[in-house]
């Protein structure tokens, strides 16, 4: 069912099905409003003028259009619509009609591969938003980003990054996934892994300035730097991760050995930053959004976090613990000197370096 609907600025005709799939005549999720308010902030803190902006697979059209609405009109001077539906166009003209959007726009009806391939512009910011992995159109993206664009990828493959089909994440990102409560970080490190591999054979080094983990999806903003050198060292900053779920240890190495049989071993992954923008308190006119607010913050809070977190739950069940509030455990962890805070992976972990041993000795104190 096709219906007029408001999301940030933009008023827009999509399919309201209850549960979004490819048999939509016109693809419109809601619950992907998140997604593309991030990327209005991201963009409005990088604050580029003139760009370029491809959305490959546009789907109605929603992500550009609020783009045009929301973001100042000196950042961009073209956005290429594509999508490979002839009723998503056909949709996504009558969305540009109803916001008296004219111009700065250019749409075309092709699959993605095609409309890169007959494309000859280079872009400031590609927009991968796909059902399933984004990692099939990486390539085509990387020929045609410019020195220092962005590229933004969405990847709704959660069952093979996060562990549930293994052979299917070593067939596309060429990593093993772990499935356990580390899954949703790994997943989203193997993908800026592979993502990072591919952009290392073209000499362009793909530096993440945001990434998170969301609902149902993995988001990443990909800085691109032409520079076989940067290249080069990203490939050597990816390890892998080591967990032992007897003693809860974690561990990130160079090598995928294991040092005993209870291990479980995920990657190769990226192990550095997941946060290089200043995201704190640059999201105020998105105040009302009471959700959204608690997840940037938490984001901001875990930026110099160490990788991997541990939840709280799980290491109380192991150890047979009895469990505090989780902010009184970050409190005592801080009063010793340590890092600690929330992580947005999980309401239930925590971001510490902090050993096993003095998590327990702290859980374990009387108040």
């Amino acid at each position: 069912m096709k219906k007029l609907i408001n999301e940030g600025s933009a008023k827009f005709i999509a399919s309201t099905d209850e549960v979004p799939s490819k048999r939509m005549e016109v693809f419109y999720n809601p619950r992907m409003k998140h997604n593309r308010d991030i990327a209005i902030i991201l963009n409005s803190i990088i604050s580029k003028s003139d760009m370029k902006v491809a959305l490959p697979l546009c789907g109605s059209g929603i992500r550009g259009i609020r783009f045009l609405k929301e973001l100042p009109p000196s950042m961009i001077s073209k956005i290429c619509f594509n999508d490979a539906n002839p009723e998503a166009i056909e949709a996504l003209k009558e969305n540009l009609r109803i916001n008296n959007i004219y111009e700065k726009v250019e749409v075309s009806n092709k699959k993605a591969d095609e409309f890169f391939a007959s494309s000859k512009t280079s872009f400031d910011y590609i927009d991968i938003d796909p059902f399933g992995s984004p990692i099939f159109f990486i390539q085509d993206a990387l020929k045609h980003i410019k020195n220092n664009g962005i590229i933004a990828m969405t990847s709704t493959d959660t069952s093979a990054l996060c562990g549930t089909y293994p052979k299917a994440c070593l067939r596309r990102y060429f990593a093993q996934p772990i499935h356990n409560f580390l899954m949703y970080e790994a997943g989203l490190r193997i993908l800026i892994m592979a993502s990072q591999r591919e952009g290392a054979r073209f000499g362009i080094a793909l530096h993440p300035i945001l990434a998170y983990s969301k609902d149902h999806y993995l988001r990443a903003f990909l800085l691109a730097k032409k520079s076989k050198s940067q290249a080069d060292s990203l490939l050597q900053g990816h390890s892998f991760l080591h967990f032992n779920p007897k003693s809860f240890n974690i561990d990130l190495t160079e090598y995928n050995t294991r040092n005993n049989p209870e291990e479980l071993i995920a990657g190769p992954l990226y192990t550095g930053k997941l946060l290089s923008i200043p995201l704190q308190n640059r999201y105020s006119n998105f105040s009302h959004d009471k959700e959204l607010m608690k997840f940037l913050e938490r984001l901001c809070d875990e930026k110099d976090a160490p990788p991997f977190y541990i939840d709280m739950h799980e290491l109380a069940k192991r150890f047979n613990l009895g469990l505090k509030p989780i902010n009184s455990i970050i409190n005592a962890i801080k009063k010793k000197g340590l890092f600690a805070s929330r992580t947005h992976f999980l309401d239930t972990a925590i971001k510490t370096d902090a050993k096993i041993e003095e998590l327990i000795s702290i859980i374990n104190q009387d108040d």
